[in-house]
């Protein structure tokens, strides 16, 4: 069975479609951010083969949830980067891909990823065409080795996928 889906070009704001059949890998994403203050604190990504990884941190000056505080500043295990070299190590990790499709299990990390894919030059983005998303609430990254910490919650995440699509 053949699925298709539509993607918006920014380049000539035209609808584009593309075949789900495409040569694409599985990506699993968890962030760590704050809602109160609206700030993105860190980003990872683990590829379905394992093989690829990205794991970054924010600036998280700005948080002001105690809790966050409390169990997601600890465990970060990286020093923050800027806006813009977090931009340029998203962009060289996601260029090694013909396109990507994410996995997560909350809608926040959809919104709070794609809030990451502008780059605050003028509009410009990321760009990973085609580029997926699904979100899977009855997975979970609560078997993290280090709940809390983005990487490791996507690690967890993953592995939840594989026992549920029968894998393990």
């Amino acid at each position: 069975m053949s699925y298709f889906f539509f993607a918006l070009n920014p380049m000539c704001m035209n609808l584009k479609l593309f075949d789900l059949n495409w040569n694409h890998m599985n990506f699993f994403i968890d962030l760590e951010f704050c809602i109160a203050s609206d700030t993105i604190i860190s980003l990872g990504i683990v590829s379905e083969d394992d093989k690829h990884r990205f794991y970054e941190v924010l600036d998280h000056s700005t948080v002001t949830d105690e809790w966050v505080k409390d169990n997601v500043i600890p465990i970060l295990q990286k020093d923050p980067i800027t806006l813009t070299e977090f931009h340029e190590r998203l962009t060289a990790f996601c260029g090694k891909f013909a396109g990507m499709h994410l996995i997560a299990n909350h809608p926040n990390d959809i919104r709070f990823f794609n809030e990451l894919l502008i780059n605050g030059d003028k509009g410009k983005w990321i760009l990973i065409q085609p580029l997926t998303f699904e979100v899977d609430d009855n997975l979970s990254g609560k078997q993290s080795t280090l709940l809390h910490n983005a990487l490791h919650d996507a690690i967890a995440t993953r592995e939840d996928w594989f026992r549920h699509n029968g894998y393990k």
